[in-house]
């Protein structure tokens, strides 16, 4: 569109392992601004979020645990700018 720039993202080579799991998701990124605060945030399959960690940290492990098990949706963004967003699914 007319007038709309385009926003880089700082993250790159995303990485979500192991897909399906069923105890444990690991989440690692590389970030051309190593001290900039990274929103995750997790949503249910109806879009309820169901957790929203603040990190500043490139890496971030999820716990069966902290969420239950089903299939869901993240998004990591700074501030307003969604920059990667995708889904993972926690077995039983």
């Amino acid at each position: 569109m007319l007038g709309e720039a385009e926003i880089e993202s700082p993250l790159s080579n995303i990485s979500i392992y192991p897909n399906p799991s069923n105890e444990k998701i690991y989440l690692e990124w590389i970030s051309s601004k190593p001290n900039e605060e990274i929103t995750l945030s997790v949503f249910d399959q109806s879009g309820k979020l169901i957790l929203a960690e603040i990190m500043t940290e490139n890496n971030f492990e999820l716990n069966k645990n902290r969420i239950g098990s089903g299939c869901f949706f993240y998004r990591l963004q700074s501030d307003e700018i969604i920059y990667h967003q995708g889904k993972f699914i926690i077995t039983q």
